[in-house]
């Protein structure tokens, strides 16, 4: 009323670090090699990274639209499917479990639904990729999903486990102990050689100088010193072999089944080592 001004002034310094945090944070993720996509309760896509739209764009070569449900999502994804493989039915039908368009749409929506907090690894035809999701429900309601491109761990791992595979398969006996001489595998001819000298099956776990200590017993039975040793002296020894003639042949006879091998031991960067025993009787 008599003209004069009034200012006020208010500290809104935590109310600025804060929004810069969001800033900060928002950018971060924004430059993340990982998908994130952020959904509603209603399951509407209310934000995402620059990696989700380049994935996406790889998929089915049209752009992540905000707004755009969980339901026109897989849609589009099947329909890309569909057209991808539409001279090899076979293909399709192995790529999408049998499942017609709603069946896949109501499956994998669900997916979503009872898997928060697990992560589920999954195979991408269209990128021939690996990718492992993570949901995570969120405190106001929605969730948030993050997609990794894990194609190079996955195919390590299925090399290593067809490497495996074909080590099971070996004619020669394979053991592997590790820096505390555990036993931490072996193959199936090994586990036959160890049947035929104990009558019993060999399990991951066992101490290599109680192995050593039992073969040892089992050759005096048989009325065979080894090496013209005592048992302490014999055990020590074998240890000591195995851990310091990396990379080199060994002779080894077992008196039991009267077969002579060549082992060679190779001592491993964690300190773990692998023995191969070949027959050269």
């Amino acid at each position: 009323p008599d003209d004069g001004v009034i200012t006020v002034f208010r500290d809104v310094t935590d109310e600025k670090k804060q929004e810069l945090e969001r800033d900060r944070m928002r950018q971060a993720i924004d430059q993340m090699d990982d998908a994130v996509l952020v959904w509603d309760e209603e399951d509407s896509l209310i934000a995402f990274n620059i990696a989700a739209q380049k994935w996406n764009d790889e998929d089915w070569g049209s752009h992540l639209r905000l707004g755009m449900t969980q339901e026109i999502l897989m849609g589009e994804l099947y329909e890309t499917l569909e057209q991808r493989h539409q001279n090899d039915s076979e293909a399709l039908k192995r790529t999408l479990g049998g499942l017609d368009k709603s069946e896949y749409i109501k499956t994998e929506i669900q997916k979503h639904k009872t898997n928060r907090g697990i992560a589920n690894v999954f195979y991408n035809p269209i990128q021939d990729k690996y990718f492992e999701s993570k949901d995570t429900s969120l405190p106001e309601g929605g969730w948030i999903q993050v997609v990794r491109d894990i194609t190079l761990q996955k195919k390590q791992q299925i090399e290593g486990q067809r490497l495996q595979n074909a080590i099971e398969y070996l004619d020669d006996p394979i053991w592997v102990f590790d820096d505390k001489d555990e036993l931490v595998a072996f193959n199936r001819a090994m586990s036959e050689i160890h049947m035929a000298d104990f009558g019993k099956q060999l399990i991951i776990g066992l101490k290599l100088r109680d192995l050593m200590g039992e073969f040892y017993d089992l050759q005096i039975k048989e009325g065979y010193k080894p090496d013209g040793l005592e048992r302490e002296h014999y055990i020590s020894n074998l240890i000591k072999e195995f851990r310091s003639s990396s990379g080199r042949s060994r002779p080894v006879f077992n008196p039991m089944l009267n077969i002579h091998f060549e082992a060679k031991d190779t001592v491993l960067p964690d300190e773990s080592f692998v023995t191969v025993f070949r027959d050269v009787t």
